[in-house]
């Protein structure tokens, strides 16, 4: 067993022997072997039992409203931009109360650029919610680049096109991140029995959906039903059903159970917040001629790019359902 000697100013070394150095760039070993006399790195000290990565989350539960609120207002950016969104989850530790804001931010389909400079007094920020679309929930490499140096709670919520959503929940520490069930970080979330429908669009005439009942909804399409005037139809597409004893999927869809007496109808978000998100226009790239093996390709004059068909999607109409104060 060598010694362990921790490199704190003054620290005097042994000029001779092997041992370990514990220094503010890593962890090193001092090796003497009569031959050679070297300072190498290591990952690890051999003789010591190993300590395994934990993190709990202390704060507390985040309401039924709040995830609500966040969702409804990702359904409102995704009709209108057909792009990512993101809010901020702001805590108070005198109060124990939580304050969701909606930073200034610019969205597309393939993320979201969003001011994280704003704090509120008697507040500290602790964590994200972000969107992501159409598809899994999921924390992606931008996102961990986003989050890296970020310490806290770091949800996403995916599907917002869909009745249900899928989510992932995860705090991330000094660059490490640790997934958790949403359970844990949720009042009243709960997993559904439901699978991606992937003809959900703007330009579909026409979709069947079944019921509880076992009766096809006929007409519009169900992501008109989701965005109709008439909020009564969110409740005609869940079976309900829920999984027990799963260990959370990306693919497994969720809902959230509100206090009795209330649904989704009775949570808003602040028409405010729709007013800081823009769309993030990406520059458009012309192709120019192109020769393999010596044939030229024709000559394209322009390129379509993910801008042109987000800008193409219907906007959110006034009195829209889905939380407009």
């Amino acid at each position: 067993m060598f010694p362990v000697y921790v490199l704190e100013k003054g620290t005097k070394l042994p000029e001779e022997g092997t041992y370990y150095i514990v220094a503010g760039n890593g962890l090193f070993l001092r090796k003497d072997t009569g031959l050679i006399r070297a300072t190498v790195a290591v990952e690890g000290i051999s003789f010591l039992d190993k300590i395994d990565l934990s993190a709990r989350l202390l704060l507390p539960k985040l309401s039924q409203e709040l995830i609500v609120r966040s969702l409804l207002f990702f359904r409102a950016v995704y009709k209108r931009f057909h792009g990512e969104a993101e809010v901020q989850i702001h805590y108070s530790s005198a109060t124990q109360e939580y304050f969701i804001h909606c930073p200034k931010q610019k969205v597309s389909a393939a993320g979201v650029d969003y001011d994280s400079k704003e704090r509120f007094e008697g507040f500290q920020l602790v964590g994200t919610i972000h969107s992501h679309c159409g598809f899994l929930a999921f924390h992606s490499s931008i996102d961990h680049n986003d989050e890296k140096y970020f310490d806290g709670l770091h949800i996403t919520i995916g599907h917002v096109d869909q009745p249900y959503f899928t989510i992932s929940c995860s705090m991330m520490v000094n660059g490490n991140r640790f997934t958790f069930e949403p359970e844990d970080a949720i009042i009243g979330i709960k997993k559904v029995e439901w699978q991606k429908t992937s003809v959900l669009n703007h330009r579909r005439k026409s979709v069947s959906h079944t019921q509880t009942g076992g009766q096809p909804l006929e007409g519009k399409s169900l992501i008109s039903r989701l965005f109709d005037l008439s909020p009564d139809n969110y409740w005609q597409y869940a079976p309900g059903h829920q999984y027990s004893g799963i260990t959370v999927k990306a693919d497994q869809f969720w809902d959230i159970a509100m206090p009795e007496g209330q649904d989704y109808r009775h949570v808003s978000f602040p028409k405010s917040w729709l007013e800081r998100v823009s769309e993030h226009i990406y520059p458009k790239i012309t192709l120019t001629s192109t020769y393999v093996a010596s044939a030229p390709v024709a000559k394209v004059p322009g390129s379509i790019v993910a801008a042109d068909i987000v800008s193409s999607r219907p906007a959110v109409e006034a009195g829209d359902p889905w939380g407009e104060e």
